[in-house]
């Protein structure tokens, strides 16, 4: 039986701007490619077209999006690629580059108590101590 990569979720937040008190969460795992897809998407957006923006905003809706409180005129928007569509663009984008940042960082450190990944002696059989 193989190591199950476990499926982590983030709440953003958006101090300092205009959408402060929005309440998005997503799921922090995505496949490399589409974290080097949206690295590009964000850094390179003068190559981009209209339909390859589109497309990216989507999928990040439907592949990485969990819930939101956003509203338009009084009704829910869905938190899927078709309520990216419909958010303001400087909050698509907040969005994106938030959770670009959320899962660019580096984990927490070890606790002290961690071996920092050695196996315990416990765990080695005694036949293989020395």
């Amino acid at each position: 039986m193989g190591f199950e990569v476990q499926k982590r979720t983030a709440s953003l937040t958006f101090k300092d701007t205009d959408y402060d008190g929005a309440e998005i969460k997503v799921a922090l795992e995505a496949s490399m490619g589409f974290f080097l897809d949206l690295q590009t998407f964000t850094r390179e957006t003068e190559t981009l077209t209209a339909d390859n923006m589109q497309a990216m905003y989507k999928k990040f809706g439907y592949e990485l999006l969990v819930s939101w409180d956003l509203e338009l005129k009084g009704k829910a928007l869905p938190a899927d690629g078709e309520g990216m569509m419909a958010i303001p663009a400087k909050l698509a984008n907040i969005i994106i580059s938030t959770w670009l940042e959320a899962v660019a960082q580096p984990p927490d450190p070890l606790s002290s108590s961690s071996n920092g990944g050695k196996q315990s002696e416990e765990a080695i059989p005694q036949k293989a101590k020395r």
